[in-house]
């Protein structure tokens, strides 16, 4: 008898199959985290093709821990009543991979062997509307609309609202595409040995264990649980002691949406920000920050303060208070749905909407833009979320903040990591309405954010001996290059200029206009007076160091002489310095670009530091005299006036003809017909057939495939014919596909001479050809959207 029809529950040995029989369902439950497996779903995947291609009768491929529902009113919320329902306390995320796969095979066999009769699996997943597997619907995390939804009805139009559902999305994704490699009767065949030759030892948690500390317990195996997800199994399992049942249920639901809500917002556009570290930044501004070890923080939320068996939480329960751990729990969780909007904001502010002062906005987006600086994430999530205070001495603050970390962290290079500013923020958390404004204000005045002169020549001192005497790159190796290049960029005027993205910059977003390696005739004239200890001062100098657009210019063409890189445009793609960022557009002004271009743009943006972060705080006179030699470094001086218009006159003279051909040659985008090869080989198992393609001539080679798509004259998008040859068992075969006239003809050579192969003869063909031709049928019809089987030519 099937172990689950037992009246006595045992523990035993059950298949996909007999799991999936009769009227059971099953649900993971909404103490359980969501889907998290990913790289693990494409090792299952691999391990069933294994298993599929070996003789071995079953698999063993884990355990199964499971719940009985017997509560009719549970029965009930889940929808699921008259029905032998249990929840999945362990197990879940290979149930779930395999439910994906086998509802993703189902449909493809469906679709590849519409002639065969498969109404044996009408009811494998699914029975009188109720679908055998999914998530709660007492989850209120979205799980179980979006899995019934991606997976039974095949929606492609949801939204990933966080990482849980992109990794169910990421999953069907993978299978289908999978899927599209392999044959009707094949997909059949894993389908038979997913249900019948893989097995699950089958627990079942019975009344007399609390099925959350079963919960706790076994999830320590496996895929490790985030400390966010052990954190919410920590509180649900908590939430049990309490007698009120009032508590208890509002405590869950309270949770759970707070989790859903965690989820969602640090679910930022296609980008997943991290659980645990918004958890430790939370703490820290919440209750202790630690910065000796700062993963302790983890164990004082789970054994200190929401200990299972001790702590804060448990010595309340134990005094019978249970108002006040009730409280505990409550207000820790509200903070954290506070606080998780504005740690996306500071995190991703481009890609957050959130009502807020504009000028505070781009005061956080500024600051966003410092890298490597979690206190300083943290301080920032405390103060944006202060909403009561003066926006107006919230804007002093930020921009205090803001000149401290760019003097400190990266001109002095001080490894101040910036913690003092979380304990002094954390001060407005606590402060009561109508203290936080003495609070910010007291914060603003403070010793720690104080500069003046002193401070600032300091720290270009401290600059010369971190950066310009210690780094061989001098400016180009500082690592607030990019923030000040981009602060500059965005001072220009230039209205139609293409964007410089900040998120999108990578390691090649900052060019030498001269490059480093002057192998140009035109560089080499410019840099012919200097030795090499000049040249490197010269290139790496800040007036030669240009931060490119995101997308427009093309670091690849660093090399190139400056006329080239000045106005170089290559069909729809636009390269040159003329089309690009502001910064760009205003180097593309000169004419040449040489010592005394560099010169000029050097003390601009040595001025514009200046004039950016240190007027009114510095006298000029002092910075022309004291910083201003400093951030020169040593720049040989501009040549003369006669002798630029000398040096001018042999630049202008100088053929790049060569150098725009080689541009346009080399940066010729990729062709349609590369796109329709791409095409085609996701529906060839590499495995099976070896497949390669040409551009002109098709070869016959044993046992390997060579293939040319030809394409339309005048629409190079359009595929005209497919081509291809192959050698199987000394037999030469050539198969030509018309694409317009949906045709086909299949030759095959022999020592009389040719012949034209029918349909008919299709199954006396070799298995490998047999197989790419069913593999060219799938890429018509679900490619090429070519239904209608093609025509056989035969004569």
């Amino acid at each position: 008898m099937n172990p689950l029809d037992r009246k006595k529950k045992q523990n035993d040995i059950v298949s996909v199959n007999e799991l999936f029989d009769n009227n059971r369902v099953f649900r993971v439950p909404d103490y359980q985290r969501g889907y998290a497996w990913s790289k693990e779903f494409r090792v299952l995947w691999q391990d069933i093709i294994r298993i599929h291609k070996t003789a071995s009768s079953k698999h063993y491929t884990g355990m199964l821990a499971i719940e009985e529902i017997t509560d009719n009113n549970v029965l009930s919320n889940e929808f699921v009543p008259d029905t032998s329902a249990f929840y999945i306390v362990d197990g879940q995320q290979r149930i779930t991979s395999l439910v994906i796969i086998i509802k993703a095979l189902l449909t493809y066999v469906k679709d590849e062997l519409s002639d065969k009769d498969l109404s044996s699996y009408d009811n494998l997943l699914s029975f009188d509307g109720i679908n055998r597997f999914g998530y709660s619907s007492l989850r209120n995390d979205g799980s179980d609309t979006y899995f019934a939804e991606r997976i039974y009805n095949n929606n492609t139009s949801l939204p990933c609202a966080d990482r849980y559902l992109f990794n169910i999305n990421s999953a069907k994704e993978y299978i289908d595409g999978e899927l599209n490699k392999i044959d009707g009767e094949d997909a059949l065949e894993i389908l038979e040995t997913i249900l019948n030759r893989i097995v699950f030892n089958i627990y079942f948690v019975t009344p007399d264990f609390d099925v959350r500390v079963t919960f706790e317990t076994i999830n320590n195996r496996g895929k490790r649980l985030s400390n966010l997800e052990l954190l919410k199994n920590r509180l649900m399992f908590l939430s049990n002691y309490f007698n009120s049942k009032t508590k208890k249920a509002l405590l869950k639901k309270d949770i759970n949406n707070t989790w859903k809500e965690i989820y969602t917002k640090l679910c930022v556009g296609d980008e997943q920000l991290s659980d645990d570290e918004f958890l430790k930044a939370h703490w820290f501004a919440y209750d202790k920050l630690k910065k000796a070890n700062s993963q302790t923080y983890i164990d004082d939320l789970l054994q200190k303060k929401f200990s299972a068996d001790g702590g804060e939480f448990q010595k309340l329960i134990l005094g019978k208070d249970e108002d006040a751990a009730y409280d505990l729990i409550n207000n820790y969780i509200k903070s954290l749905w506070k606080y998780v909007s504005f740690w996306a904001l500071i995190n991703k502010p481009d890609k957050v909407q959130m009502n807020i002062d504009t000028d505070e906005f781009c005061l956080i987006k500024r600051l966003s833009r410092i890298n490597n600086a979690f206190y300083l994430r943290c301080a920032l999530m405390i103060l944006a979320a202060e909403t009561e205070c003066n926006i107006a001495d919230k804007k002093k603050l930020y921009n205090k903040i803001e000149l401290f970390v760019f003097v400190n962290k990266l001109l002095a290079q001080d490894r101040n990591d910036l913690s003092f500013l979380v304990t002094s923020l954390k001060k407005l958390m606590s402060a009561s309405s109508s203290d936080k404004s003495s609070v910010l204000n007291e914060i603003i005045n403070s010793k720690e954010l104080m500069l003046d002169a002193s401070r600032i020549k300091n720290s270009i001192a401290a600059f010369k001996i971190n950066v310009l005497e210690k780094k061989s790159d001098y400016f180009y190796s500082w690592n607030g290059l990019s923030y000040f290049l981009y602060e500059y960029n965005e001072s220009l005027n230039y209205p139609s200029a293409a964007p410089v993205e900040w998120y999108k910059l990578g390691n090649t977003s900052i060019e030498h206009v001269l490059p480093q390696t002057p192998e140009k005739e035109y560089w080499k004239e410019v840099c012919k007076d200097y030795s090499p200890d000049e040249i490197k001062i010269i290139t790496n100098s800040l007036g030669n160091l240009l931060l490119l657009s995101s997308g427009s210019e093309n670091s690849s063409l660093q090399n190139f002489s400056f006329p080239v890189k000045k106005d170089i445009d290559v069909g729809a793609k636009k390269f040159a310095y003329c089309n690009g960022s502001r910064s760009a557009r205003e180097i593309a002004k000169n004419d040449n670009w040489t010592i005394n271009e560099i010169n000029e743009r050097n003390n601009k943006l040595i001025v514009f530091m200046f004039s950016r972060w240190f007027d009114g705080i510095i006298p000029r006179s002092e910075w022309d005299t004291e910083c201003s030699p400093v951030l020169n470094n040593n720049l040989p001086k501009a040549i003369s006036d006669s002798e630029y218009n000398k040096l001018c006159t042999t630049l202008n003279n100088i053929d790049t003809s060569k150098e725009r051909n080689s541009v346009i040659i080399s940066t010729v985008k990729r062709s349609p017909v590369e796109h329709l090869k791409d095409q085609f080989i996701t529906y060839i198992d590499s495995k099976t057939i070896n497949l390669s393609f040409n551009s002109k001539k098709i070869y016959h080679t044993e046992n390997s495939f060579s293939c040319v798509i030809d394409v339309d004259s005048s629409n190079k998008e359009k595929p005209v014919r497919l081509r291809c040859g192959v050698i199987i068992k000394g037999v030469n075969y050539t198969l030509l596909y018309n694409y317009t006239l949906n045709e086909i003809k299949l030759i095959q050579f022999e020592s009389s001479g040719e012949k034209l192969i029918n349909e008919d003869e299709i199954k006396q063909l070799p298995d490998k050809l047999q197989y790419f031709i069913r593999s060219l049928r799938r890429y018509l019809r679900k490619a090429r959207s070519v239904y209608d089987a093609p025509k056989w030519i035969t004569e």
